[in-house]
């Protein structure tokens, strides 16, 4: 029995050097070109051969140079991507976001299409943390694979975070996303990458249910990346209300999805409403110098008017679809001040009218 078991761990050895034989030797890089993502990109691509060894270089360095601090959390609502990495690379500490955005940033980069993924990781119990997370994915020849740079890099104590060690941990690194479906959970179902759902793991909170049947994940992927920003946002919603995830973190991310669909929401319909008022000024005052309405004038007045009452019937439609309590007053001024130009219309169309008489 003993015998077997000291068999047994030597081909696990002897796997595990496969694996990380196969990403290529991790390519040393100088301090020099680590300053910023720019520099580290292109020392890492220009001496590694192919994509692997440059996602494993990669993956090295952070493991060797960025220390996890869990001080260092509330960096990442002052920066986006780019900043992030550039202050983590300059700083060399931070947490799952600094580790991951490093990690997403350098790989874009170098060629490699990388996206971070938020979530949370059930069963993890560790002071201080609150157990969301983030991680990273690729997709290669239509093949999906999960990234976790900052388990990859080391691990920390779970009665003190503060006391971090470092190690490589190959099995965060280059995995298939079924490998991870039990340990890392994203708020997006659409970011299982095709993975099936994970067990029940939250003390009774509901997680990810199985994906529609007959959707490939890959062409929902490649639609959702062509979206612009907004409609990424209420797409990921949509999305994550159907989940129906019910873990206290999932919840309070789509709360904040939805707070951010409604901010941008009423700007564009701030941004709106100044650049009517200035059509119906300008409507206003030619109507005001008519001496005779021709046939031709009054259907391109009448048009801008019908124009006009569109536009700003759905800004205020716009504007009632805000339901962040938070965002309820300055919805309601946006709502008065549009309204507001719907009578300046109307009063333009009367005196049209007027005039025509």
């Amino acid at each position: 029995m003993k015998k077997s078991a000291i068999l047994l761990f030597l081909l696990m050895l002897s796997c595990f050097a496969m694996r990380a034989e196969e990403f290529g030797e991790p390519v040393s890089v100088p301090k020099e070109s680590s300053r910023d993502v720019d520099a580290l990109a292109t020392y890492i691509k220009e001496n590694c051969r192919d994509t692997r060894q440059m996602l494993w270089s990669l993956q090295n360095w952070l493991s060797e140079n960025v220390v996890y601090d869990l001080s260092t959390s509330d960096v990442q609502t002052k920066y986006k991507m780019t900043g992030l990495a550039n202050w983590t690379l300059r700083n060399r500490r931070g947490v799952c976001a600094n580790f991951s955005s490093v990690f997403c940033e350098v790989s874009n980069r170098m060629g490699i299409p990388m996206f971070t993924i938020e979530g949370y990781t059930p069963n993890i119990n560790i002071k201080g943390l609150s157990g969301g997370h983030m991680w990273c994915a690729c997709v290669i020849d239509s093949v999906p694979y999960l990234f976790d740079p900052t388990w990859g890099s080391g691990s920390v104590n779970a009665e003190d975070p503060r006391d971090y060690r470092k190690h490589l941990e190959p099995k965060y690194f280059m995995v298939s996303p079924d490998s991870l479906k039990e340990s890392h959970v994203p708020f997006d179902p659409l970011m299982r990458l095709g993975a099936k759902g994970s067990s029940d793991q939250t003390n009774g909170d509901t997680m990810n249910p199985p994906a529609e049947e007959n959707v490939s994940w890959l062409d929902s992927l490649t639609a959702y990346f062509q979206l612009d920003s907004l409609e990424q946002k209420k797409a990921l919603y949509d999305r994550i209300v159907r989940n129906g995830d019910k873990n206290r973190l999932a919840v309070a991310y789509a709360a904040n999805v939805k707070h951010a669909i409604d901010a941008y929401t009423l700007e564009a319909q701030q941004n709106k409403y100044e650049r009517i008022i200035y059509q119906i000024s300008d409507l206003h005052n030619r109507i005001v110098d008519l001496n005779f309405v021709s046939p031709g004038a009054e259907r391109s007045m009448q048009n801008k008017i019908v124009e006009l009452r569109t536009e700003l019937n759905d800004a205020v439609a716009q504007t009632n679809s805000v339901t962040t309590s938070v965002l309820a007053k300055p919805a309601r001024e946006i709502r008065t001040y549009l309204q507001d130009l719907l009578r300046k219309v109307d009063k333009c169309e009367s005196m049209l009218k007027k005039k025509k008489r």
